[in-house]
């Protein structure tokens, strides 16, 4: 099996195209469609500022109707596209043939305590179109997922988004093999060196350079990654964190 992570720009290319119709039955493709057009263009523009949200729109319902393209999505909210959140999960819910949305915030810089204010009153809108339409009785949001707002003990230690070495593999242009997309190189925005743990020639762990960053990565966990405030909160489920982007600040 295949899984294909795209922005959706290059899908309808006739190259991209042929690539799935011959791998028909063995790709799992994802294309990342941020709710509405003023969400997504709040953020996922060309060079030139130019927008994308009409490209990736066409290409998800063509996904949808000839791929099967799965019933949920993935919305990523930032401080430039918060003020547009109820808005685009309702799109979501209208205009595409999708039955659950996973949104969740970047963990990078830039959000402010009024960004959460603005996210509060976002979610409040949202929660009442959803109960007044009865939307949630068929269409999940995981915004409200009832496991979020609880402790955690401390035998939950567990490192967040797979984590651990192996269970999110990705492979480079080079043909390398990283524990995942984020410890690229080119999303590391050239701040730390990537981080390996084989190449296409050797395998995985076949070099005590790999086998050492193995155990690196699998050593990392909640607590390691954790302040006491954080660890101990009495509101942690739901909490989310990444380790590379950590990796690359830290």
């Amino acid at each position: 099996m295949i899984s294909i992570s795209s922005n959706g720009i290059a899908y309808m290319n006739p190259e991209v195209q042929k690539f799935l119709m011959i791998h028909k039955g063995r790709v799992s493709i994802t294309l990342t469609l941020d709710g509405n057009k003023a969400l997504h263009d709040a953020c996922r523009v060309f060079p030139d500022g130019s927008p994308s949200y009409d490209i990736v729109a066409k290409a998800t319902r063509h996904a949808q109707s000839v791929f099967g393209l799965g019933k949920g999505t993935k919305l990523t909210l930032a401080p430039a596209n918060i003020i547009h959140l109820s808005d685009a999960v309702k799109n979501l819910y209208e205009s595409f043939d999708f039955d659950g949305v996973h949104a969740n915030c970047v963990y990078e810089i830039g959000w402010e305590i009024e960004h959460a204010k603005i996210m509060y009153g976002e979610m409040k809108k949202l929660a009442d179109w959803m109960l007044e339409n009865e939307v949630q009785k068929h269409f999940y949001c995981s915004l409200f997922d009832p496991i979020i707002g609880k402790p955690q003990g401390i035998e939950d230690n567990q490192n967040y988004c797979g984590g651990l070495a192996g269970t999110m593999l990705a492979f480079t242009t080079q043909g390398n093999i990283t524990p995942c997309l984020r410890y690229t190189q080119f999303n590391l925005n050239n701040a730390q060196p990537e981080i390996r743990m084989g190449d296409l020639e050797t395998g995985i762990g076949n070099d005590p350079k790999y086998d050492a960053m193995i155990d690196v990565v699998n050593g990392i966990t909640r607590r390691s990654q954790s302040t006491d405030e954080c660890f101990n909160s009495p509101i942690s489920t739901g909490c989310g964190w990444c380790s590379a982007y950590n990796y690359e600040i830290y």
